[in-house]
């Protein structure tokens, strides 16, 4: 296979593939020069890489070719990675029939747009330095563009909404905690992937020395609420229960 097919394989692979690859390559020669050389990089670069940095892009094609070349590890390295990522997608609703909509959105974007969507389809939300380790440390204003420009833009064409948000303050209906400054799945994106999930939400927003907390249900019954509020030993408790319609 070219170089160009190793290229475009590692933009599948996790950071973690990546650097065992990396590691089963190096050790896999005795003179590391001579390596730099068939690579294309300096000695010192090699000398990094062994200490466990990730190798940049530009270099990781033609790491993947060789480690190929030479070792076992390599290929079982790629088929693991391959598996996961293969179950992945199996939980998010990509094996579908090709005409589905889900499975012509998961055509269209690309291997970090599905691991930011599968982080926030196990935990909920995610403050962006998690998801910007999360796909090897893309800059913040990179991830914010995968997912705005690739997964909010897709999701509008196919589906009629973005599956990802932004938001100051909501909270976490497994925790009960409040997470601030955090993405989400947006109703949509619970729909899309949690389809049988019962949909509630509530928001947190903080104006002043105001509190304005917005509940929302999935459940039909819930036309007319009923809801109090008290406050004990400087604790806010807001119950909402299910009114008449």
């Amino acid at each position: 296979m070219s170089k160009e097919t190793f290229s475009e394989l590692v933009k599948y692979l996790s950071g973690d593939a990546k650097r065992k690859i990396t590691k089963s390559l190096i050790e896999s020669y005795t003179n590391r020069k001579e390596l730099a050389v068939e690579i294309g990089c300096s000695y010192s670069t090699i000398k990094k890489w062994a200490g466990g940095t990730k190798p940049g892009e530009r270099y990781l094609g033609e790491i993947v070719k060789l480690a190929f070349d030479r070792t076992d590890d390599a290929r079982l390295t790629v088929a693991k990675d391959f598996l996961n990522f293969q179950l992945t997608c199996n939980k998010l609703g990509i094996g579908l029939g090709g005409g589905s909509r889900l499975s012509r959105f998961f055509d269209r974007i690309n291997p970090t747009a599905v691991k930011i969507l599968h982080y926030l389809y196990k935990n909920g939300h995610a403050r962006i330095d998690e998801l910007s380790d999360l796909v090897d440390g893309r800059s913040h204003s990179d991830v914010i563009r995968i997912m705005r420009k690739v997964i909010n833009r897709e999701a509008k064409e196919i589906f009629g909404d973005g599956l990802v948000e932004f938001r100051e303050s909501a909270v976490d209906q497994e925790s009960g905690e409040i997470i601030t400054f955090a993405w989400w799945l947006t109703q949509t994106g619970l729909e899309v992937l949690k389809p049988d999930k019962v949909k509630d939400s509530v928001e947190v927003f903080r104006d002043g020395g105001e509190l304005t907390i917005v509940y929302g249900s999935g459940a039909e019954s819930y036309s007319r609420p009923e809801s109090e509020a008290s406050v004990k030993n400087g604790i806010l408790t807001v119950k909402v229960s299910e009114g008449q319609s």
